[in-house]
């Protein structure tokens, strides 16, 4: 693979990592809007649930990106 296919296969990578990243955080914050709403007259169980799933997909995120942007700075000094 030459060089210019490399960079263009990276920045592909580099654009589906952020536009997963953009998803979820979209996902995360309709999920805190709805609990924002929710939290003065709910179950507090439905409010906690749905703050674990909020917590989870972006502690999960975050890893992902974390993980790509160390893939990305060992690429990019090779």
């Amino acid at each position: 693979m030459s060089w210019q296919g490399e960079v263009a296969g990276l920045t592909a990578r580099a654009a589906a990592e952020l536009t997963a990243a953009v998803v979820a955080l979209n996902q995360a914050n309709a999920l805190f809007k709805v609990l924002e709403k929710m939290a003065a007259g709910s179950d507090p169980t439905e409010v906690f649930l749905l703050a674990q799933i909020g917590a989870e997909l972006t502690a999960n995120y975050g890893e992902r990106a974390a993980t790509e942007a160390d893939f990305f700075a060992e690429v990019s000094h090779d």
